[in-house]
């Protein structure tokens, strides 16, 4: 089974299915389980208006997002055992994984001054980001 963005997406090709990635990879089979196909397609979109959000940028949400579903593919079993679950665990990595992109890609201006957004205006488009994706999943 193959995951795929939700048909309502405007980001159809936006994530390539994990298992075509993994598949990709010499010696690598990967079969979707069908729980975590059912995983993506109710979490994928909100987590990549999410990252999208916070980074500004849609390609680095992306990528961030499709390592997100290769780690969740690679250690699925385990993922199921994590405390609050695979929505917790994703959302923690998820969190994690676009704080570190931002703090990688950041670096210093021609000036030498820090290209780090304000640190207001980036507390409030997290925050905003958070209450978005949450109540795109409640729904």
């Amino acid at each position: 089974m193959t995951m795929s963005v939700p048909e309502d997406s405007d980001a159809r090709s936006a994530l390539p299915t994990t298992s075509e990635e993994l598949n990709s990879l010499q010696g690598i089979h990967y079969e979707m389980p069908s729980d975590l196909d059912a995983f993506y397609r109710m979490y994928a979109r909100p987590q990549l208006r999410y990252a999208a959000t916070v980074l500004g940028d849609m390609k680095a949400a992306q990528s961030v997002v499709r390592r997100l579903y290769t780690h969740l593919s690679l250690n699925w079993a385990v993922v199921l055992l994590e405390d609050g679950g695979p929505e917790a665990y994703a959302w923690r990595v998820l969190k994690m994984s676009v704080e570190l992109h931002m703090r990688m890609t950041v670096g210093p201006a021609a000036d030498g001054r820090s290209t780090t957004p304000a640190g207001n205006a980036r507390t409030t488009a997290v925050h905003e980001a958070v209450r978005a994706t949450l109540e795109n999943m409640r729904t």
